[in-house]
Parts: structure tokens; C-alpha cells; sequence
């Protein structure tokens, strides 16, 4: 079901890439998605030969988390926190490839990896929200594309970060529980990229397109 929600952000955001008037972060989101689509889909051929997909999500983890990073520069105002977001992007992958080839290793969850990044995405995007309660004016948020992004940012890393640490600690996985966090990760999913549609959807001109 989620991948439906991507192809649907596929063609929304693509309705962005040639738009001048579009800020140049919601322009990547299309070839992003494209590539998320790719890897979901290589993700569902693997598993059907029974080849272990941890690898592919380890990597394609850093690449997510970086992106999602350098989107929530582009939203928020304040030059000090684009400067300290610069210095986790590069230390970030840095890491994260350490811990890839010599510590937890590509056939395990990095877990590590994903903490650091999900710590940092949550950070950020709850200080976009202090930013935005400070401003002086009001802000139209049903039309803002950012805060639909941050948004769901936070939901989907404030309740995927706990299950995925958890579920790390845990040997003897029930069978039960895992199809509940199943459910719970695809729901999380789905939720994720509806929001980003609407953010899209906020930048798309109706009449323009359709009309």
C-alpha cells in the first residue's frame, strides 16, 4: 500500500521539478521518491529469492537520512542551525559507513546509524517548529509545503525510532508482534507520504495543469 503513496508523490512532485516559482527542495523530492520507489521495489524482488534486504536499507538509509537533512535546511531560517546541519551531513555518512564495514557490519540492522539519525531529524524538525512560533506573522500552514514536511518527518521518526531500537534488543522475536509492528511501520509509511503529498499539492497550480 505504500508504494502507492510514493508513485502518487512521484507524479505530484514532478508537477514541481519545472515550476520557477517552487523552491529547489520540493524540486529533488521526485527524483528522491523515484529512487525510494527503485529500492522498494528491488527490496520485494530480493526477498522473494530469500536474499536478506538488510544490506540494501543500510545504505539506502544514509542517503535518506542526509536528504531528509539538507530539505529541513532549505525550510528553516536560522543560519547557525544550517551551519550545524552542514557539520552532521558530513559526519553523519561518515559514521555511518564506519559502522557499515567495521563495526556492526552490512548484514545487520544498524541500528546505530539509524539512531544517530533519527535523533538529529527529530531535533531538527522540532526546532523549525520553536522557529515557526516565533515569527512575528501569521503563517498560512495549510499551505505551507515546509510545515507539512516537518511534520511528518517528526510523526513518522518519533514513533519508528523507539519500535526499531526495541526490536533490535530483542532475540526471540514472537511472530504476533511482528506482524503488529508490521502493520504499525506501514501505516507510519503511509501517513509519511501523504503528508509529503499534500505538501506537494499545497505548490501545485490546479488550474495550470488541468484546466
Amino acid at each position: 500500500m505504500n508504494l502507492f503513496f510514493v508513485i502518487i508523490g512521484i507524479i505530484l512532485s514532478s508537477f514541481l521539478i519545472f515550476n520557477n516559482e517552487v523552491p529547489l527542495y520540493l524540486k529533488y523530492f521526485s527524483p528522491f521518491l523515484v529512487l525510494t520507489l527503485v529500492v522498494e521495489l528491488l527490496a520485494i524482488n530480493l526477498a522473494k529469492r530469500s536474499i536478506h534486504t538488510i544490506p540494501l536499507f543500510n545504505f539506502f538509509g544514509i542517503v535518506e537520512f542526509c536528504f531528509y537533512m539538507w530539505v529541513i535546511k532549505n525550510i528553516i531560517k536560522t543560519e547557525k542551525v544550517k551551519i550545524i546541519i552542514n557539520y552532521i551531513s558530513i559526519i553523519l555518512p561518515i559514521v555511518a559507513t564506519l559502522n557499515l564495514f567495521f563495526y556492526q557490519g552490512i548484514n545487520s540492522y544498524n541500528s546505530i546509524t539509524y539512531s544517530i539519525g533519527c535523533v538529529s531529524i527529530i531535533f531538527l524538525t522540532i526546532f523549525y517548529f520553536f522557529e515557526l512560533f516565533k515569527l512575528q506573522h501569521a503563517v498560512k500552514l495549510s499551505t505551507d509545503s515546509g510545515f507539512w514536511i516537518c511534520t511528518a518527518l517528526l510523526f513518522f521518526y518519533c514513533v519508528s525510532f523507539p519500535i526499531f531500537v526495541s526490536t533490535n534488543l530483542i532475540k526471540n522475536f514472537p511472530v504476533k508482534l511482528a506482524h503488529i509492528i508490521s502493520l504499525t511501520l506501514l501505516i507510519l509509511n503511509v501517513v509519511l507520504y501523504s503528508l509529503f503529498c499534500i505538501a506537494f499539492l499545497c505548490r501545485i497550480k490546479i488550474r495550470k495543469y488541468f484546466l
